[in-house]
């Protein structure tokens, strides 16, 4: 019993610790942002946090953790197996856009840094939901194939390496360049991506 309270107790204040750092990360940016900032924002002495968190890496990887789970249930969410194997994909690229506007950081931590190598656990909690997400989208592929809507020379593992590697670069490019696409191209930059994700499916549609 004590043990369980203890436990309870521990991640009632680490979860108030990263809900802060959350905070100023998004206000200020994760560099930008100190441990004294952290321990200023959420009330507790900057020796507490040593107790629950080694170092704003780990503060940032509990963060990332936390976002994949939430992007991991919208994502089972979307895929609807009811739905055609197109209006999947376009769900999963929908809920990704979404998931990057919500959580920026994390998405680009989550996506480009965290490896099967890491040795922080919730580095290794965060590549194994990532996981579970591929899984979800193998399913797709693997459906797409044996009803004859995509290619039968699809490589899975390879096919939903470079579906993350464009979506990525779809995603953080318009982020980046959202003036360039309203003033100087005349579009709106949801449907510039939207226009992106179908102009990748296609890719892979059998003809």
């Amino acid at each position: 019993m004590m043990a369980r309270r203890k436990k309870a107790a521990e991640g009632f204040h680490k979860q108030k610790i990263a809900k802060a750092a959350g905070k100023l990360f998004v206000k200020n940016g994760i560099d930008k942002t100190t441990m004294e900032d952290i321990a200023n924002e959420s009330g507790y002495g900057k020796a507490t946090l040593y107790v629950y968190f080694k170092n704003k890496d780990e503060i940032v990887s509990t963060l990332a953790l936390d976002s994949m789970k939430i992007l991991l249930e919208k994502i089972k969410l979307a895929v609807n197996e009811n739905d055609t194997v197109e209006t999947q994909y376009m769900n999963i690229c929908n809920e990704i856009v979404q998931f990057q506007k919500v959580f920026p950081y994390y998405f680009s931590i989550a996506v480009s840094k965290i490896g099967v190598d890491t040795e922080n656990t919730d580095d290794t909690a965060t590549y194994s939901v990532g996981e579970q997400i591929n899984k979800i989208i193998a399913q797709m592929i693997i459906r797409g194939i044996k009803e004859g809507e995509l290619r039968r020379d699809l490589q899975v593992p390879q096919t939903i390496y470079t579906f993350w590697a464009s979506i990525y670069g779809i995603i953080t490019m318009t982020d980046n360049k959202i003036n360039y696409i309203n003033k100087c191209m005349g579009l709106d930059p949801t449907e510039l991506m939207n226009y992106s994700f179908g102009l990748l499916y296609k890719s892979i549609r059998e003809c």
